[in-house]
């Protein structure tokens, strides 16, 4: 493989949005905060070193990761959620 054929092979494979969620949450703190569907937008509860959490993360491969009127459903319940709970918000 040359060094210019690796960028190709990344932008060819789609990412899971929910990766860099399930890397930074400490293992098996996830709960989703809404039934999956296809808006590009997860939001989970969990937690970090033990710490209460609520974390969002956008696909890039849905309108570039922008935030549509879906995905605006998603953050803005789970920032409420933080907020009342006094988790840490994380995006």
């Amino acid at each position: 493989m040359t060094a210019t054929a690796a960028p190709r092979l990344i932008a060819e494979r789609a990412p899971d949005p929910r990766l860099p969620v399930a890397r930074l949450l400490d293992r098996d703190s996830a709960t989703a905060l809404h039934p999956p569907d296809d808006c590009g937008v997860i939001a989970v509860a969990g937690r970090i070193d033990g710490r209460r959490v609520i974390a969002y993360c956008t696909d890039a491969t849905k309108m570039g990761g922008a935030l549509g009127a879906a995905g605006v459903r998603r953050v803005l319940p789970a920032e409420s959620a933080a907020r009342s709970t006094s988790a840490w918000w994380t995006r």
